[in-house]
């Protein structure tokens, strides 16, 4: 949708989004669908409380001056049938996108309840690069849009879970924190 609708036209849907029970936002996950669905999100604050992707109620950190090159997007999977299509191949050649990776930006968000939500999450997006030993993700959480480094000795499981990121790809704070400290005995 966003990249086929004017901003001015958007602007005539917000009555229409602010009054939903549900919104359910899909687009590609391209860097101008995603930065635009990040400033839908804070048309939406007022109204809406987001249930998905973002780990937060508070502002988005993708819109913050520092992250101007990144954008929030994920790896949705691919039906394995896709790769045996002459159909899907030909689409691939004449659209130009690649049938291994589906990249996609979302937001799910419900009016406003009044029950409090968790905000311990974050969320993994997708960029994540595994190297010998650790993995390089970008994460989301309420405090920041951060870069940060997990070691495949803490917990091979998340290791391995960081280097390619889902749509669920939400952790708890503390299970991606490791503190120096505990590094010193080893």
């Amino acid at each position: 949708v966003f990249s086929e609708l004017p901003a001015e036209e958007l602007k005539k849907l917000l009555p229409l989004l602010s009054r939903a029970k549900f919104i359910l936002w899909v687009e590609s996950g391209r860097r101008l669908e995603s930065r635009r669905l990040s400033a839908l999100r804070e048309d939406l604050r007022a109204t809406h409380e987001f249930l998905a992707p973002c780990p937060h109620q508070g502002l988005c950190g993708m819109l913050v001056p520092a992250q101007e090159e990144n954008w929030c997007h994920f790896k949705a999977p691919v039906p394995r049938e896709v790769h045996h299509s002459a159909f899907w191949r030909e689409c691939s050649k004449q659209l130009g996108f690649d049938l291994r990776s589906l990249p996609v930006a979302y937001l799910f968000a419900r009016q406003k309840s009044g029950a409090s939500l968790a905000e311990d999450g974050v969320r993994i997006l997708a960029g994540s690069r595994q190297y010998k030993g650790y993995t390089r993700y970008h994460g989301c959480h309420h405090s920041a849009v951060f870069e940060g480094e997990f070691m495949k000795r803490y917990s091979k499981e998340i290791y391995e879970a960081l280097a390619d990121p889902g749509l669920g790809s939400l952790y708890r704070h503390a299970d991606l924190i490791v503190k120096e400290t505990d590094n010193e005995s080893l």
